[in-house]
């Protein structure tokens, strides 16, 4: 596919809206907005836009390596990493795409969203990614009509904003040790749910295994994987209470 040509997808009808996605073969496929799409390769298509690059340009672009998928998933923005992070921790999550398709409203305006996901429980969503503070009147209208769109199809839309800095703080620490790497052996797994069966402080969890081998980076990979959790919208620090779901 030459450089550029998934921008040429063809616009919607006026009386109808177009969903257009790049298959993994370079070739755009348009469809009208109806269930048919749920059963279309979207998530292992090719990204439908790339922004333009240019030396003033302030966001930064990269990979985020995605630890339920191990791929690594292209962002646009620190944003859009933070949100792909966001997922990656939260979400049980079967497939996920960036830049997966374009809307072509029937009211001539188009939406690139920016990203899809389909759950381990087979649900399909389409997200954007936006700072709270530039979700204005407009942004609010595209998103309306993108969740009108999704759910023609059987498609949940879902729009990611800001998270805290302690939240992203945090999240950062945990998916430092998210690679299988890092997992506890069996032995410090399950002395570590034992003993966080009621609220321990993260310190005192710690002293309480450190004889095992790589025993924070094994507290840290249960964190991240939610067998161990705590309050992710304060900063992790030796007196957080770290307990078992």
């Amino acid at each position: 596919m030459r450089r550029g040509s998934a921008f040429q997808i063809p616009r919607a009808a006026a009386d109808r809206t177009a969903v257009s996605f790049v298959d993994a073969r370079g070739r755009r496929r348009a469809f009208t907005a109806t269930p048919e799409l749920l059963l279309q390769p979207i998530l292992t298509g090719r990204p439908s836009r790339r922004p333009a690059t240019h030396p003033l340009k302030r966001n930064t672009e990269g990979f985020y390596w995605f630890e339920q998928t191990t791929a690594h998933i292209w962002h646009e923005s620190m944003t859009e990493y933070t949100a792909l992070m966001l997922l990656d921790h939260t979400e049980d999550i079967a497939g996920i795409c960036t830049q997966p398709m374009r809307i072509d409203f029937s009211d001539g305006t188009s939406h690139f969203p920016d990203g899809f996901v389909i759950y381990a429980d087979g649900r399909q969503q389409v997200f954007d990614v936006r700072p709270a503070d530039l979700v204005d009147a407009d942004a609010v209208a595209q998103f309306t009509k993108t969740a009108a769109v999704c759910a023609e199809v059987g498609w949940t839309h879902r729009l990611v904003v800001d998270i805290t800095l302690p939240h992203r703080h945090n999240l950062e620490l945990l998916a430092g040790y998210r690679h299988p790497r890092h997992l506890p052996t069996a032995a410090l797994a399950d002395q570590l749910l034992h003993e966080a069966a009621e609220p321990t402080r993260f310190g005192q969890l710690w002293a309480r295994v450190r004889r095992h081998t790589r025993s924070r980076a094994g507290l840290y990979n249960l964190l991240w994987h939610r067998e161990l959790t705590f309050d992710m919208l304060h900063p992790l620090t030796m007196n957080t209470p770290i307990w078992r779901p």
